[in-house]
């Protein structure tokens, strides 16, 4: 596909696969790729990035999908007008803009830590090559991620997108030399400004809160603002994206504090909450929607102990120990997290699902920062 588009929706042209699988539909036309030969080779204009992947169905006998995986692995081909500078970071594959516009030089390591590792760190290499390939996230949904993710460049669900970012955003902030680190931080730094450039073009309703999808992205694009000390993806919090509008993220839209919504009323009467609960940090599976669905009962909702706040403890630590909370806008979650980490037991998945590295760090360093 050229210049994929979350404005199209859940159709694309990759793979008819994910519609024979209740994924994204298929569109042939936006496949790029039939009949092109040497006799009949493919023009690519400028500002254009050329998106290619390669099914699991070319690959191994039907049937024997991992998961709902459709795409075994993607990866961007960008045409300019003139080659760009070294060490240039790659404009996002979404959008026509191809503008070059960060450098590897402008990378700010003032933010991080140099934390001692705690057992059961991984290391440095395996992290990094979570983040190699590129990000392909632009399809919405939950569709969109279980069945348009390539296997070999990102997890498929917002749980295991939130561990894998978590676990990258706490490597950071251990002790390695800058430059042992910067692989990583440029891999995730790319990352951020492709799910910054989905959002920029037309992606805000991509990532809702629902279920244990979603989660993941903000930080992403949280940390390339940061790193790279642009005021526009620092903004993402704040609702004043370039392009207006308003849009979501998982780990934001499922997060609240228990108010009185009107008088003698508390969350707009849904959940069983009283006034003793006012100011209560708590987590609903659509409450940014259908806040008819929320419940005070702790194990109500498999997924609040499954596939959020047990995935989302790494990014939340390492924003703690950058001093980045404010950044988010958002309270809710950081409060929240504090409570379900003392209420789960140690040692269990629903308590922090990256064990033993992840909980470590959190039971080590969170006691020391605000």
């Amino acid at each position: 596909m050229i210049n994929p588009s979350p404005a199209n929706g859940r159709t694309q042209g990759y793979d008819s696969a994910m519609y024979r699988w209740y994924g994204p539909d298929y569109n042939a036309n936006m496949n790029v790729a039939f009949g092109v030969s040497p006799q009949a080779p493919l023009t690519v204009d400028n500002n254009s990035s050329l998106v290619s992947t390669i099914g699991i169905d070319a690959l191994e006998p039907q049937g024997t999908q991992t998961a709902k995986n459709c795409l075994r692995v993607a990866a961007v081909l960008t045409v300019l007008a003139q080659a760009p500078a070294p060490d240039s970071f790659r404009p996002p594959y979404c959008g026509s803009d191809k503008s070059i516009r960060f450098n590897k030089s402008q990378l700010a390591y003032t933010q991080f830590a140099n934390l001692a590792p705690v057992t059961g760190t991984p290391s440095l290499q395996t992290i990094t090559a979570t983040f190699q390939k590129p990000w392909l996230d632009h399809s919405p949904g939950w569709q969109g991620e279980e069945y348009s993710h390539p296997m070999e460049n990102l997890p498929n669900y917002g749980r295991e997108i939130s561990v894998a970012v978590g676990r990258g955003a706490l490597m950071l902030n251990l002790n390695f030399p800058n430059i042992q680190k910067e692989p990583l931080l440029i891999n995730m730094v790319q990352a951020g400004i492709d799910l910054y450039g989905v959002l920029l073009d037309g992606g805000q309703n991509n990532w809702p809160g629902y279920g244990g999808m979603e989660s993941g992205r903000f930080f992403l694009i949280l940390l390339a603002g940061l790193v790279l000390q642009n005021n526009d993806m620092l903004s993402v919090a704040t609702n004043t994206l370039p392009n207006g509008g308003t849009y979501h993220f998982g780990e934001l839209d499922q997060t609240f504090y228990v108010r009185e919504t009107s008088p003698g009323v508390y969350n707009y009467g849904y959940g069983g909450y009283t006034a003793q609960d006012v100011g209560l940090p708590d987590w609903s599976e659509r409450h940014w929607w259908q806040p008819q669905y929320d419940i005070k009962d702790w194990n109500a909702n498999g997924y609040r102990r499954c596939c959020s706040a047990t995935s989302w403890v790494g990014f939340i630590l390492a924003s703690h120990i950058m001093g980045i909370k404010p950044l988010w806008y958002h309270d809710a979650i950081f409060d929240y997290q504090d409570r379900y980490m003392s209420i789960e037991p140690h040692g269990s998945y629903t308590r922090c699902w990256n064990r033993p590295f992840t909980e470590n760090m959190w039971d080590t360093y969170r006691g020391s920062y605000p």
